[in-house]
């Protein structure tokens, strides 16, 4: 018998190698009935002062994409975090449920803790410890060092609003001096049996 491509023995034989190949590729997804293997990722390491991202997609877990900063981490265990950039803990979390965050998402969630913080341009905030006070920039001249875990003012000025877990005070405005009678004895009355101190005077009291 001569075969040929179009003879009826031909095409089943196409069709039974094409059947053969689509059972391979299924039995390469599964096995033994079980769920289709997902290639393992290595689960990340992280260290205290790690900045991640939340991706335990589950209802009764909110924080789904939140950033957070590391801030223990035991030998075995979960891992303590704490939201806002600061330090101590706010909660636990498995690392597998953690992906590191890019530089880019840690500064743009930084700068709008900043923007509701109120460091808003004109600001006075007093020094991170370890660095000087000065007065708030241009939102767009924030610039988060991912080395040093730092968020500070570029061009003009370098002060730092953020520096590894600690935020800057803010000042608080100035109060102005009595200028009637019913201020002043008000201004008597909130310091009346206080703990007289001039310099708080000076602090809070406009020049």
């Amino acid at each position: 018998m001569i075969i040929t491509n179009e003879s009826k023995v031909f095409q089943k034989l196409l069709k039974d190698v094409e059947y053969i190949k689509q059972a391979l590729t299924f039995a390469g997804k599964y096995y033994a009935g079980c769920d289709p293997i997902e290639p393992i990722e290595p689960t990340p390491k992280f260290k205290v002062g790690d900045w991640a991202k939340i991706i335990y997609n589950n209802p009764v877990f909110p924080d789904k994409d939140l950033l957070v900063r590391i801030t223990e981490v035991p030998a075995s265990g979960l891992l303590s975090y704490a939201q806002d950039g600061k330090n101590g803990v706010q909660g636990q979390i498995g690392s597998q449920y953690l992906k590191p965050a890019t530089r880019k998402e840690i500064e743009s969630y930084l700068i709008g803790k900043a923007k509701e913080r109120g460091y808003v341009r004109g600001r006075k905030v007093s020094q991170v410890p370890g660095f000087v006070s000065g007065i708030c920039g241009d939102e767009d001249k924030l610039f988060y060092y991912s080395d040093e875990d730092v968020l500070r003012y570029y061009g003009g000025s370098s002060l730092i609003i953020y520096c590894k877990g600690t935020w800057a005070s803010i000042v608080p405005d100035k109060k102005p001096l009595p200028k009637t009678k019913k201020e002043l004895l008000k201004f008597m009355d909130d310091y009346h049996n206080s703990d007289w101190i001039f310099t708080r005077f000076l602090d809070e009291y406009e020049d």
